[in-house]
């Protein structure tokens, strides 16, 4: 089974060891708005089209952040 390893110099690379140590968090964050953002699409009854337009763009903004997958 491959394994992948991160290795941090600390206490120079602080910042990027929280990073990745906050990475999961981060994912599931950003899962939970792409859902909200859905939801506001998929299921309101009479949304505010400014409302619709701002969910579309959030979850746009989502998929084209570089090296982002909520897969």
């Amino acid at each position: 089974m491959p394994t992948a390893r991160l290795t941090f110099s600390l206490p120079e690379e602080e910042d990027e060891f929280r990073t990745a140590c906050q990475a999961g968090a981060a994912k599931l964050l950003l899962w939970d708005i792409d859902q909200a953002c859905r939801s506001i699409l998929k299921y309101e009854m009479e949304p505010h089209p400014e409302r619709c337009k701002l969910a579309e763009e959030i979850r746009q903004m989502i998929r084209e952040a570089e090296g982002v997958t909520l897969e």
